[in-house]
């Protein structure tokens, strides 16, 4: 009766009369260890870590074989109370000896997110996917979490080599994936590599026609602006009339000197769909060209019109927009 009443108490949250039922009955129950394991469940929600390990001590010695059980109940409670180290040095235990048990990698991964240990959870993508341990959306999302991850921190290290290493460890079918391209080309383009950028974006592009490609594709200075441009003026078929492809080539022929064509395009743009960046470009040209009072105009309009584009964007924030790097484990 007072395991029963403990169990109760402890499905509805009653943390210390869960653990009193638990422990009073442990020593004449059938099924000790149930009452141990469960006793240091409930003392891990009072953050009562010392009990906790006593129980689960006394939940080893209760019963022969019943380690392994024990040492996950631990790892998962050690986990929950933020014991990351101690429950890594448990899992890591378990996994030696157990390296298919689904729920070890399941924790193993959670722990290794946490700690931001991206290169071990790296390797541990493959044991995730052959053993089922998530769902496949969710371990697409934590693939391409890991993969963007290991992107930024070879671009922090400054080391074009070792950031086009990283993208050669990404899976192909993600290589193909237009947001982490996205992500790749700002990684590029912080390590000054435009040559590579301007490369994957016009393939990319070819394959799969992004605004947003084409956005970054205006911005890159690669070693050949006049191929460069030739490669933005191709896709002007079918989309004569894309603002964005337009204010791409303005920037385009701005960096070849070609001033009134620059100009034809950002015009083209702006009467299209006017954009804050398309009103810059187009002041910084009339600037250039010593026609200062519309250049300030222009500059004027796109200052209006940025801080409108900036309310729109809060607005229109969603979920997926803050992009937060977690799995739902």
């Amino acid at each position: 009766r007072d395991t029963n009443r403990g169990l109760v108490e402890l499905a509805q949250g009653n943390w210390a009369q869960a653990e009193r039922y638990l422990l009073r009955s442990a020593r004449h129950s059938e099924i000790p260890l149930l009452n141990y394991l469960s006793a240091a469940r409930a003392a891990q929600k009072q953050n009562a870590s010392s009990r906790r390990d006593d129980y689960l001590s006394l939940a080893h010695q209760s019963m022969q074989g019943a380690g392994f059980a024990v040492q996950l109940t631990q790892a998962e409670l050690q986990l929950v109370h933020g014991q990351l180290e101690q429950s890594l040095a448990t899992l890591m235990q378990l996994h030696a000896s157990s390296p298919k048990h689904p729920h070890v990698l399941y924790l193993l991964a959670r722990i290794y997110q946490q700690l931001r240990s991206w290169g071990d959870l790296k390797d541990l993508l493959p044991a995730l996917r052959k053993y089922d341990v998530l769902s496949p959306a969710a371990y697409q999302r934590l693939e391409r979490i890991v993969h963007r991850e290991l992107l930024t921190i070879a671009t922090q290290r400054g080391k074009l080599d070792s950031l086009r290493a990283s993208w050669q460890h990404v899976p192909k079918q993600l290589r193909h994936d237009v947001d982490m391209v996205r992500h790749y080309v700002r990684c590029l383009l912080i390590v000054e590599a435009g040559d590579d950028a301007e490369q994957l974006l016009r393939d990319a592009i070819r394959r799969h026609w992004d605004l947003d490609l084409v956005y970054l594709y205006g911005i890159i200075e690669s070693s050949d602006p006049v191929r460069q441009l030739s490669s933005a003026e191709s896709w002007l078929k079918g989309h004569e009339n894309n603002p964005v492809l337009l204010l791409t080539l303005g920037r385009l022929c701005k960096r070849n000197q070609l001033w009134g064509k620059a100009r034809s395009y950002l015009d083209a743009s702006i009467g299209i769909r006017p954009s804050s960046d398309s009103y810059k470009e187009l002041g910084q040209l009339l600037e250039h060209l010593q026609e200062a009072d519309k250049a300030k105009d222009y500059y004027r309009k796109g200052l209006l019109l940025a801080a409108d584009e900036k309310m729109d964007d809060l607005l229109n924030l969603t979920p997926l927009d803050t992009q937060v790097l977690s799995v739902n484990f």
